[in-house]
């Protein structure tokens, strides 16, 4: 998939939330002061990262440790539990696993976390995601 055609998606798609879908303010603040702070428009990301962990069962609140392992979307409660699902997945040989609210794929971008664990750390993950939302920017405007 090219990168234009992702970017594409990705903005489409965020068409597809509505403002008064989710409802966390703190957690909305730190996606939106994680934008500002690396220079990524708020509300794409605010959109973007709803679309990538917003749990459809809270009314598409964002859930800080959501998963995506096997195409299966998982919202656990808390990051012990994310991290025991994690750990599960790898053990079993699951090859596609996102994590935390940027959906961050795990073997394409584990070499920019410490540890796992580092991946669902709510800034971190937001930052990580925002450095890939830039990167993706820049080659769709060809540089």
């Amino acid at each position: 998939m090219n990168a234009k055609f992702f970017v594409a998606i990705l903005f489409i798609s965020s068409f597809f939330i509505s403002n008064t879908a989710h409802s966390d303010p703190n957690l909305d603040n730190l996606v939106i002061k994680k934008a500002i702070d690396m220079g990524v428009d708020p509300t794409v990301f605010l959109a973007v990262i709803t679309h990538e962990s917003g749990d459809p069962d809270e009314n598409w609140k964002i859930n800080p440790w959501a998963l995506n392992i096997g195409g299966k979307g998982i919202y656990p409660k808390n990051r012990e539990d994310a991290y025991r699902y994690l750990i599960t997945a790898i053990m079993s040989g699951e090859k596609t696993i996102g994590i935390g609210p940027g959906q961050i794929e795990w073997r394409f971008h584990r070499e920019k976390f410490e540890h796992l664990w580092n991946a669902l750390d709510t800034e971190t993950n937001l930052a990580k995601a925002a450095d890939y939302y830039q990167e993706m920017l820049k080659i769709c405007q060809g540089g």
